[in-house]
């Protein structure tokens, strides 16, 4: 089914109604959060790299949403979708212990929708996550392009999406991502099954920005 919406709000908006999250959570830490860099990608911003518009229409459309004001290893299973995005607080530095967390949060069922940006970074095998995603470089030419995985229902209803993105997803050998958008340079937005949980990793940041 189409509908004559832009593609990349097309996308977020399954994202809620397909899945029927209950809870939305984007990274920030306590208060300080509201007083950030006018460019860092806070659902206290109202700029075009922001995510205040996703806040506000997870909102609108009835769920339950809240700004992450604590480590990571304090999501518990009341959160059912959470957003990250690149880059995170300069100031403080994500830990191995919240990143084991989050993984096992995945895994006992989350849906963790995680937006990379640069540097370029190599395989990480210290990364029980996502360490087998390496970020590599890329045209960042705006384009046009079709989903790769027709079938996903995360892209069900989206005929083309469009994007600006420097740098690409590549992952290791025989790991189980799928790629739901891609191009001849790489991932673009990547699925895998974890647990009983869903990541999605993409290059995309207008997927969550103001810009939708």
């Amino acid at each position: 089914m189409n509908r004559p919406v832009h593609p990349h709000r097309e996308l977020a908006l399954l994202f809620g109604l397909l899945l029927l999250l209950l809870v939305t959570a984007t990274l920030s830490h306590e208060k300080s959060q509201e007083i950030r860099q006018p460019n860092e990608p806070s659902t206290f911003n109202a700029k075009p790299n922001g995510l205040k518009a996703l806040y506000l229409l997870y909102q609108k459309q009835n769920y339950a949403v809240t700004q992450l004001r604590r480590n990571w290893t304090n999501i518990g299973s009341e959160t059912a979708l959470l957003f990250v995005v690149e880059p995170l607080e300069s100031s403080r530095a994500v830990s191995k212990e919240e990143i084991v967390s989050l993984k096992r949060w995945v895994e006992q069922g989350g849906t963790l929708v995680y937006i990379a940006t640069a540097p370029e970074r190599p395989y990480d095998p210290k990364d029980p996550l996502m360490g087998d995603i390496a970020i590599t470089s890329g045209t960042a030419t705006p384009y046009t392009i079709e989903p790769t995985d027709t079938t996903s229902p995360y892209l069900k209803g989206v005929d083309n999406v469009a994007y600006t993105s420097p740098v690409r997803l590549k992952t290791r050998k025989n790991t189980p991502y799928t790629a739901l958008i891609e191009d001849p340079e790489g991932g673009l937005l990547l699925h895998r099954r974890l647990g009983n949980g869903n990541l999605l990793v993409s290059t995309i940041a207008d997927l969550a920005s103001n810009t939708l």
